[in-house]
């Protein structure tokens, strides 16, 4: 949707000391060292006593035995980060050779994962990284390009090519069934609990969320919740009820987002049955534009799920307009510089907006919307060859019509009986042809806009205010 949305941020508020490594001996945890934060995001990161640190990867709890020939070198130049500055020192460093490199005093990766510098590849931010050997990671070299070298076995020379990231087929299937309407199921809802006096800056008690979910499962057909951020409470009520999640990441582009990932990781590894897929970001593009501050922010996202060894297939969403890198008239150049770091793409398309601001189509109205959509979706398959998801979708029920702003015609009418044929025709559409998809949204909102004539209040399907009816959700 071409707003920004609430952003809900999580905080990492301590560290569970039993959930971090046993840091090896001349290693200390940071926390012991008095440090406010770690220096490199990693909150289990141990720290050489002498100043040298290193970073253990997150599928392994402790330090295992290095098998391999070690040497010491003696008054080597070390430049290590602090917290807050940047430190040169000499000290004795104990190193370990590899077949093909000198290792970093780095932790044994974990089994189907091997060090960076054994698959010959550029050196990441990270000087431990463990890269999956059956999923290659990219690493990003410039603004929209991202390689992966591998040294040739009979030379010195290295071959650079370009790869793309996969998550594993079984997971990603299953977040595309949770996500498709079929004969029993309506595929996916937006689910957000701004009901009431409620809002992002005033979150209702999990009882209510509770009594919001359990209202979905008994009088809608959905089976799976889209949610805008990635949180514990949620998620264990869904999975109580026997909800699927797609989580969305909401990273801030031009921020530190270490934190609201590394939460995100929490529960993510927590619920790795429940939480079927996640998304680094929404909407980045249509609200930030095609800036390389997005591009970092969604790399950083990426990247750090995959080096903690997430299972679940990591998307980006964002707009028609994006996605077609803001030519939706023709849509024929992809945007590679961030749907590199995605096993799939959001897909969010709004013909009631298009209504309002797009001089692209004809007026599009709650019957043939569901076509033009469909057509929008295909044209963002084709272009990037990689599974979709129509990620958010939807009409208002209510509140005031404004005319396209370039063709002056005046097509959006809000109202309950729109709403209600808008929804149903695309998901008799897209259960007809296979397509996963989720509803915008399950509740309406009232803290959104400034008054009841703004249409953003009214694009649940349920009702924002108890009995919280759900006359227009689709069957």
């Amino acid at each position: 949707m071409r707003i920004i949305k609430a952003i809900t941020l999580l905080a990492l508020v301590a560290v569970v000391l039993a959930e971090c490594w046993t840091c090896g001996a001349g290693w200390t945890h940071w926390y012991s060292l008095g440090w406010s934060q770690p220096s490199n995001g990693d909150r289990c990161q141990c720290v050489q006593n002498k100043v040298t640190t290193t970073k253990a990867p997150a599928t392994t709890k402790s330090l295992a035995t290095i098998k391999a020939t070690t040497t010491t070198k003696s008054t080597t130049t070390t430049t290590t980060k602090s917290p807050t500055t940047t430190i040169t020192t000499k000290a004795t460093t104990t190193t370990t050779k590899s077949p093909s490199t000198v290792a970093r005093n780095c932790w044994s990766c974990g089994p189907g994962y091997s060090h960076w510098y054994d698959l010959g590849m550029n050196e990441p931010a990270d000087p431990c990284a463990c890269i999956a050997t059956t999923a290659p990671t990219v690493v990003p070299t410039s603004a929209g390009s991202a390689t992966t070298t591998t040294k040739s076995p009979s030379s010195t020379s290295k071959t650079t090519t370009t790869t793309t990231t996969a998550a594993p087929t079984t997971r990603l299937a299953q977040l595309l069934a949770a996500m498709t309407p079929s004969s029993t199921s309506t595929g996916s809802v937006s689910f957000s609990a701004g009901v009431g006096s409620y809002s992002p800056w005033n979150p209702p008690p999990s009882s209510l969320v509770s009594t919001l979910l359990d209202n979905l499962v008994t009088n809608t057909k959905y089976k799976t919740i889209m949610t805008y951020s990635v949180d514990a409470t949620t998620t264990q009520l869904a999975q109580a009820k026997g909800l699927k999640v797609l989580g969305i990441i909401y990273i801030v582009p031009g921020t530190d987002n270490t934190a609201l990932i590394n939460a995100a990781i929490t529960v993510a590894k927590a619920y790795p049955d429940t939480i079927v897929g996640l998304a680094c970001g929404n909407e980045q593009g249509s609200n930030y534009g095609l800036v390389q501050s997005v591009v970092d922010a969604v790399a950083q996202c990426a990247t750090m799920l995959r080096a903690a060894s997430v299972t679940q297939p990591i998307g980006v969403i964002d707009t028609y307009y994006a996605w077609c890198s803001h030519d939706e008239a023709n849509c024929k150049t992809a945007w590679t510089a961030v749907s590199q770091y995605a096993d799939w793409i959001g897909l969010n398309d709004y013909m009631f907006y298009d209504n309002w601001y797009s001089g692209v189509y004809p007026c599009n109205t709650p019957t043939t919307s569901p076509a033009t959509q469909l057509a929008n979706y295909k044209r963002v398959a084709n272009l990037y060859g990689k599974p979709v998801i129509q990620t958010e979708f939807g009409w208002a029920a209510s509140g005031s019509v404004q005319a396209n702003s370039i063709t002056g015609q005046s097509c959006s009418t809000a109202s309950e009986a729109n709403q209600k044929t808008m929804i149903q025709g695309v998901i008799d559409l897209y259960r007809t042809n296979n397509i996963p998809c989720n509803t915008f949204e399950a509740y309406r909102e009232p803290w959104k806009g400034s008054s009841d004539s703004d249409p953003e209040r009214f694009f649940g399907v349920c009702l924002g205010v108890s009995p919280w009816t759900c006359s227009n959700a689709p069957q």
